[in-house]
């Protein structure tokens, strides 16, 4: 009988830390919810072994401290996000729950309130003050999960500050179990603590939390304003050099024309002196100079054919072979502006590579393909020099430069950026999704 109640306690418990999970953090789950019912039951299974083996056996900390990392590794497989996020998420909610068996120690002398030796009113009312806890304890964790916990999971996904940030969570868990505890605790639950210690241990776990996550954000806010500043910059910078363009194209056609001009009077002073061949020989030259002029048409996209054939230049003036082969239509389901910041950073990136290798190894490859009518690839190959790397944002360090940026554009389209080194050689891949047509 005891092993079956044992049981029911820990599904009860797995049940309601799941549907903590669920309501906040649904559309991050890896499986359908037969799954995540079977992960339920299997974790359950797995945790009442456990209490079986370890709990009975007297090593209560140990089976503290295994239950949420086991919790902990099976949350880490139902949803998106690392064991780290995982960790300090279920040693978050473990604290605030510390923090009510705390309080009904203070007030009633034991955690959990039992009915072995009969009912009586007083059991009714420390029953009914607990389950008010326990109401206050959900508008806490909904309040701090809702405006602080999930932001900052959505904001840092992926970032290295997870490796030790599950630390704060894990120094209150145990600050509970081998400081208050070990000093409080009378037996298995029973506790004899002043009401102001359980009190000012709640509020500093809660108070000391808020901060440093709110610090955290606003960390994080700043980083992103900086961030679409640089955005912002590439931008102007990216219209200042088409804009450039387009003033060298007008030069070149004014240039065009004075040229056609001479031409011109040189076709006629052949046919004044009836040297006709001479007439057929410049018209033949001047068709295959032109033919060789409109090969350089590399896509019907205006834009990317813009920025393509300014990035070819720079990289003739540098010594670098730049080759292209772009599939793609004339028009995008993409914003024009965020194509021209991608593709400018990432070329750029490939010849600042490329100028600090020998002129005879500069080569850079660009593939521009749509995979389907909505979806777009871009990839590029060059040569490097020595280990690359992708988290630099000054110039001069490496491929780091404005990768952040290219993340976020494939983040606006769903898309995904996937940096490669190959020895000697790096590789940048991005996929966009853009609606459909």
């Amino acid at each position: 009988m005891e092993y079956v109640q044992a049981y029911v306690t820990i599904l009860i418990i797995l049940v309601g830390l799941w549907g903590i999970v669920w309501f906040f953090f649904r559309d991050q789950f890896r499986y359908h919810a037969k799954n995540t019912i079977r992960v339920t039951f299997f974790s359950s299974a797995a945790l009442m072994l456990m209490y079986c083996f370890v709990y009975k056996n007297g090593l209560f900390l140990t089976f503290d401290l295994c239950n949420e990392i086991l919790l902990s590794i099976f949350l880490w497989r139902i949803w998106k996000y690392n064991l780290p996020m995982a960790f300090f998420f279920m040693l978050t909610v473990k604290n605030f729950h510390d923090c009510v068996l705390l309080l009904c120690g203070a007030f009633f002398g034991e955690e959990y309130i039992s009915f072995a030796g009969g009912f009586s009113p007083e059991k009714l009312v420390e029953l009914i003050s607990t389950i008010i806890l326990y109401i206050i304890l959900v508008i806490v964790l909904y309040l701090v999960i809702q405006r602080l916990i999930r932001p900052l999971m959505r904001m840092t996904v992926g970032q290295p500050l997870w490796n030790y940030l599950w630390l704060m969570p894990l120094f209150f868990y145990l600050m509970y179990r081998l400081g208050i505890y070990e000093e409080y605790g009378i037996s298995a639950n029973r506790l004899d603590i002043p009401v102001r210690i359980a009190v000012i241990w709640g509020l500093g776990t809660l108070v000391v939390f808020m901060v440093i996550v709110k610090m955290i954000l606003e960390m994080q806010k700043t980083a992103n304003l900086q961030d679409q500043l640089t955005r912002f910059e590439m931008q102007i910078a990216a219209q200042y050099n088409q804009i450039r363009q387009m003033q060298e194209s007008v030069q070149e056609t004014r240039r065009q024309r004075h040229d056609l001009r001479h031409y011109l009077l040189l076709l006629q002073g052949y046919a004044q002196r009836g040297e006709l061949k001479k007439i057929e020989s410049s018209i033949q030259e001047y068709i295959e100079e032109n033919a060789r002029d409109t090969q350089e048409l590399i896509c019907e996209n205006p834009i990317f054919n813009s920025i393509l054939l300014y990035y070819r230049q720079i990289g003739e003036r540098s010594h670098i072979t730049v080759e292209y082969d772009v599939r793609i239509d004339a028009s995008l389901p993409f914003q024009e502006k965020d194509l021209a910041i991608l593709l400018s950073n990432l070329l750029e990136n490939a010849i600042e590579a490329s100028i600090k290798l020998p002129e005879d190894e500069r080569r850079i490859s660009c593939q521009i393909h749509m995979v389907k009518p909505y979806v777009m690839m871009v990839q590029i190959q060059n040569r490097c020099q020595g280990m690359v790397l992708l988290e630099v944002s000054e110039k001069g360090d490496g491929h780091g430069i404005g990768l952040s940026s290219v993340r976020k554009i494939a983040e606006k389209y769903d898309g995904v950026v996937n940096c490669e080194d190959l020895g000697g050689q790096f590789r940048v891949s991005v996929l966009l999704h853009g609606k459909m047509k």
